[in-house]
């Protein structure tokens, strides 16, 4: 090669270093430091397994870009001239950039296998993914590669190469030089990691799309599949790196290919990732907006099922009870006065009979006056029925043509929800004023509010109907006669109200018979004021609700209310015989903002990734 072109390949690739180097720091580390506080700022997210993960690979990502790259963008660049690589800086950059870049690399295999876990349908697995696990995983797997990396410290020393006069950091010993060769780069670096990700990336998708239904509401899911999509999101990203530059070691037998440029390649891995996740961050302060209530959904409901006067075809309702909704939209209404459970697929235009069609006490395939219903994650549907006096729970597993009896009851059932880890199943026992507690088998544990007869007393309730429960156990009613939401702790004598009690009302401290509630992981709880056509979010500690939806003659006598994945507003329209969404509101605009940044440096990186590689080969 001519000396020309020499020098003009290291004045390009000073150029590269500098004008890409220093974008890619900044946005690394920026991104870096984002996705650290976003983590740690969000209970949700700082208490999951994975979430710990991917604390840990921005963390030493950050320590790449610092100890490594802005180090080669000085020596390599034309910003300071006469900076000298010597045997120390030499070593101890090496070392460190190896260390992250495998502690990365190992944290993203064992997020991918944690996500495989808490995605499964077994719950043996489930409890595998833990944040303790993951919290000494970490640990461990750092402490292993500090160890495995020191002869890094050994046998890298600074020689000047004959063929761009630069000082570099390569291998002196043979040995070391064929172990890496011939098993760090293809295997420990490019083929393991490419297998892992893909197995375990496939397994994933494979197991969310089996995942289609989910007990708890809005926040849990939402932060599911938002973890989720960053998994594979980085996964897909590796993929697509680790691919091209696996070919590019195999063609040129890994003798071309220095320490820089395996540097460059995790770095660059690392901020396309960082630009990649930003609908993955936004969707986190959408969570995190909930909190301080500036979530808002649309000023006006879309009629999404029903809509045709009451009926029993299968394109009306007659007096909607119950709704839940799929990760797929797809929606489940009970549909009290036709003695059903229909499915309406999204934006169908009429629905599909799932369960019942008519009312009978010997036969469990049908359905006497369904109400509240659930799914658990293996997709068995549990609803609430009545007959006269008697009540109970059918049950529908998935792939099931019938019902059967799960818990009988001589009460009416308005309220159902099974815990977090589907241990325990909650119903409201609306005629005997009390909130029972069963186990998944249908066993009865104990009455766990209520239960001291109908009344206002706070160990009392007075016709309960929506119930929800919160990880540590407590149990929130809506005690319709007493208007108010009324919180029970575990193995409490009594409860405290927590919102309303003020009497019947429409100001924002009332209500008007409280029907189905829902409460997320923030503590905010949603509510039907059903008398009042309205939903309201209470925020923790607080007895002024805000109105998300109706106040204003779009309702007529709501009973029931769930959230999508994307926390667009069900609402179980009963007196109108229809189901309206209210889409939630978008982002504010800056957001577009930071996503045409990303995309620009997304498209930036994996360009720069290409020159560099190219200007391995030609020298």
């Amino acid at each position: 090669m001519s000396s020309s072109t020499v020098s003009s390949i290291n004045y390009t690739s000073s150029r590269i270093y500098v004008y890409v180097g220093l974008p890619i720091i900044i946005f690394g580390v920026l991104g870096g430091i984002l996705n650290i506080v976003v983590f740690l700022s969000l209970r949700i997210f700082r208490q999951n397994s994975c979430g710990i993960y991917l604390i840990t690979i921005s963390f030493v990502n950050i320590i790449q870009l610092l100890a490594g790259f802005l180090y080669l963008i000085f020596v390599r660049g034309p910003l300071i001239d006469g900076i000298v690589i010597n045997v120390g800086n030499c070593t101890i950059r090496v070392y460190l950039v190896q260390i992250c870049a495998l502690i990365s690399m190992s944290c993203i295999c064992m997020a991918l296998l944690d996500q495989y876990m808490a995605t499964s349908k077994y719950k043996r697995l489930q409890d595998w993914s833990h944040r303790k696990i993951a919290y000494h995983l970490c640990i461990i797997v750092s402490l292993f590669w500090i160890v495995c990396c020191i002869p890094h410290l050994i046998y890298y020393n600074a020689v000047v190469s004959s063929v761009t006069n630069i000082a570099v950091c390569v291998i002196t010993n043979s040995i070391f030089q064929s172990y890496v060769n011939r098993f760090y780069t293809p295997v420990l670096l490019n083929t393991f990691p490419l297998l892992f990700i893909i197995t375990f990336g496939l397994m994933i998708y494979s197991n969310m799309k089996q995942m289609s239904y989910r007990t708890a509401p809005l926040v849990r899911r939402q932060h599911e599949i938002q973890i989720t999509s960053m998994i594979l999101t980085q996964a897909l990203i590796s993929v697509l790196l680790i691919t091209p530059f696996f070919i590019l070691t195999t063609l040129t037998n890994y003798e071309m290919i220095t320490m820089q440029h395996l540097f460059l390649f995790f770095v660059v891995v690392h901020t396309i990732v960082c630009a990649s996740n930003k609908n993955d961050r936004r969707g986190s302060m959408m969570s995190h907006e909930i909190l301080h209530g500036r979530t808002t959904w649309s000023s006006k409901g879309k009629v999404i099922a029903g809509g045709h006067g009451p009926g029993n075809a299968l394109n009306q309702l007659n007096s909607s009870y119950g709704i839940f909704v799929q990760l797929n939209d797809d929606l489940f209404i009970s549909d009290y006065s036709n003695n059903r459970v229909v499915k309406w697929e999204k934006d169908a235009t009429t629905g599909i009979l799932y369960a019942g069609g008519q009312c009978g006490i010997d036969n469990h395939d049908h359905l006497c006056h369904p109400t509240a219903l659930t799914f658990d994650r293996e997709g068995t549907m549990y609803v609430t029925v009545e007959n006269g006096t008697n009540g109970g729970v059918v049950r529908k597993k998935s792939g099931a043509t019938t019902t059967e009896m799960f818990i009988m009851t001589n009460s009416s059932l308005y309220g159902i929800v099974w815990d977090e880890k589907e241990e325990f199943l909650y119903l409201g026992h609306h005629r005997e004023h009390q909130v029972s507690k069963y186990t998944k088998d249908g066993q009865f544990v104990a009455i766990v509010a209520g239960g001291h007869g109908r009344g206002a007393a706070l160990n009392q309730l007075d016709y309960p109907r929506g119930v929800a429960v919160d990880q540590d156990g407590s149990v929130y009613v809506a005690d319709s006669n007493n208007e108010r939401i009324i919180k029970w702790e575990a193995n409490a004598k009594e409860g405290v109200v927590v919102f309303g009690g003020h009497g019947i009302g429409n100001r924002t401290d009332q209500l008007n018979v409280p029907a189905a509630l829902l409460r997320d992981k923030t503590g905010t709880i949603y509510v039907v004021d059903e008398r009042n056509d309205r939903i309201l979010a209470v925020s923790p500690g607080i007895q002024d609700a805000t109105i998300i939806a109706g106040g204003n003659s779009q309702l007529n006598r709501p009973i029931y209310l769930a959230f999508n994945s994307k926390l667009d507003l069900y609402i179980s329209d009963t007196d109108n015989f229809q189901i309206q969404l209210f889409p939630v509101e978008d982002a504010p605009s800056g957001a577009g903002i930071n996503i045409l940044i990303s995309n620009w440096r997304l498209l930036f990186c994996f360009l720069t990734t290409i020159v560099l590689l190219k200007t391995s080969v030609s020298v």
